[in-house]
Parts: C-alpha cells; sequence; structure tokens
C-alpha cells in the first residue's frame, strides 16, 4: 500500500489466503484506490504480474512495484511496473539491471532525493547483509548502492521513509529465514552519504516481524501497529519520532485485531493512516490464515483507531 499524492492511498497485490500446504490461495494482481472512508475503495487496473512491495514516486506521479509472481505463484525473473494514476494504465520499465534474487524485498520513495530504495536480503547467498538498490526513474536506471556498513538481513521488516529527518527507517524483522528470531532494531539509511546506522533508541516495541508502519507528516512521527513475534501475532500501537529517536506506545481503547502481514499508508486527503487486511498465526504456527477484508483508519491528532469496513 501507498500514498498516491492526493488521490489517497493505493492498495495493490498481496495474496488471498494462505498458498498450498495450509491454503489455497494465490498471488492478488488486482490493485484498489481508497480516497475517503465514504467513498470506499475502488477498483483499478491490474498489473500483469504480482508482489507486494509498491512505492508512489511523487516526481514523475507513478507507483513503482517490484513484482514477479504470476497468479498460479510461479516465479519470473523480477520485473519493475510503472502505474499511472491518471491513465489508470501499468508500463513496464528497463528489464537493465533490475535486481534479482531479492527474496522479501520493500521499495521506498526518497523524496528530498527524488530515489525509490529497493532493500532485501539476497537470497540464496552467504552475503549477512541487506542489499540495498536505488532506482531513478528519470533515467530508468538502477544502482547497487553497497553502503560499506549496511544493516544486517532483515526479512519482512516495517519499513518506511521520514521526510523530517530524511532517513528511510526500518524496524524489526527475521535476521535468519531459517529461524524463528524476530529483531526489535530500528536502523536507519541516509542515501545522501549512503550509510546505514543503528539506531539504538533507548526504549523500542517488543521484537517482530511482519509489522507495517507509515509517516503521519503533520506529528512527524511513523506510526507502527502489530506484527508477528513467532508463534503469536499482536495487536500494539507505536509512535517513532526520528529526530528524537524515541518509540513511544500509543494505547488505545479500540483498534484493529492482532495481526501481522497488513499494509499501511497515510491517507492526504483526509490526514489520517490507513490499515488493511492482514493475517494472524494459528494455533502457535506455523499456519496462518488471512483475516477478513478489513479497513482500519487511525487518526494521528488524537491517537485512535476507528473500523471502516
Amino acid at each position: 500500500m501507498t500514498t498516491v499524492d492526493n488521490n489517497g492511498v493505493m492498495l495493490f497485490g498481496g495474496f488471498s489466503t494462505p498458498p498450498r500446504p495450509d491454503g489455497d490461495g494465490t498471488p492478488l494482481l488486482d490493485a484498489w484506490l481508497l480516497a475517503t472512508t465514504a467513498d470506499g475503495w475502488s477498483s483499478l487496473s491490474g498489473a500483469p504480474l504480482s508482489g507486494d512491495s509498491i512505492a508512489y514516486d511523487a516526481q514523475s506521479r507513478r507507483v513503482l512495484a517490484y513484482i514477479f509472481f504470476e497468479a498460479d505463484w510461479r516465479v519470473v525473473d523480477p520485473q519493475l511496473w510503472a502505474y499511472d494514476p491518471e491513465a489508470n494504465q501499468w508500463e513496464q520499465m528497463s528489464e537493465d539491471g533490475v535486481p534479482d534474487g531479492m527474496w522479501a524485498p520493500h521499495l521506498v520513495y526518497d523524496e528530498e532525493s527524488d530515489i525509490t530504495i529497493l532493500i532485501g536480503p539476497p537470497d540464496p547467498s552467504p552475503n549477512p547483509e541487506t542489499a540495498t538498490w536505488a532506482f531513478d526513474h528519470g533515467t530508468d536506471t538502477w544502482v547497487d548502492l553497497k553502503p560499506a556498513n549496511a544493516m544486517p538481513r532483515r526479512w519482512f521488516p516495517a519499513m518506511a521513509y521520514d521526510p523530517g529527518c530524511d532517513r528511510v527507517i526500518v524496524f524489526g524483522g527475521f535476521p535468519n529465514a531459517a529461524s524463528d528470531e524476530t529483531s526489535s532494531e530500528t536502523w536507519g539509511y541516509d542515501y545522501n552519504t549512503n550509510t546505514w546506522t543503528d539506531l539504538a533508541p533507548a526504549v523500542s516495541p517488543s521484537a517482530r516481524a511482519y509489522a507495517a508502519m507509515a509517516y503521519d507528516p503533520a506529528s512527524q512521527r511513523m506510526i507502527l501497529f502489530g506484527g508477528q513475534p513467532y508463534p503469536e501475532s499482536i495487536g500494539d500501537t507505536w509512535a517513532y519520532e526520528c529526530e528524537s529517536n524515541l518509540w513511544t506506545e500509543l494505547l488505545t481503547d479500540v483498534g484493529p485485531s492482532q495481526r501481522g502481514k497488513h499494509a499501511m499508508a497515510y491517507n492526504p486527503i483526509d490526514g489520517k493512516i490507513v490499515l488493511f487486511g492482514g493475517a494472524t498465526i494459528v494455533g502457535g504456527g506455523p499456519k496462518w490464515e488471512a483475516l477478513p477484508a478489513e479497513t482500519w483508519i487511525f487518526d494521528p491528532a488524537d491517537n485512535t483507531w476507528t473500523r471502516a469496513s
């Protein structure tokens, strides 16, 4: 899910229900737009492949999607597609230099530098560090940034860009794909210096993967919800202030149920954060089941959740 200028938030791809052997889910190729809660979700043109990593390039006014699943779960060479909201059309970008071997990739747009950042653990690879790539839509080119002090590998962390401190913020994730261990570390990436930093705040949310977070420009905070510290799902809400390097738990009377694998994005139309979907672990794991197609709205002005649908 991503913010789309003043049009609202766009949801793309994901998975219907768990894949076999736990279910019969399939990768989704559809896209949806939520302008306001009253409007509800409206269907957009779908893409030829699926994935769950998208970011909005504000300069080109395109939603970029790094995708590599066909509807029958067949994995193809990764491709980058750009969605034009005005024309409601998808266009494939150049296949030259598209990063390969990225399992659990994450895209985010750095608006100060007009660059889209892709991170992910290279797989298969003995490299213990996160791969960090930059995509320039203006030139349709990729660059392997290879920072000297890269963040350790993380599978399924929460990630968003903070324009106030001009950093990509990453929280949590699995340090090892073969382990159930989760991380509670907060890392920041500065594109201008090509530097990752372990921010090491004094207080942090508990360790987890599959959480989601979005940046609220009014309060200048990241809002994080939920996640899965295996073998359970949780449903807490946290705020992170980059300038003070401070995490604060937000205690809410009402909120989404415990979940992970959900999506979150800031909606500039009403100044609130949208949460959609997710899944919960069943019976202590490793199986999980998709939750109903719920939409929740978080109001950063008074730190409250409201169920929209």
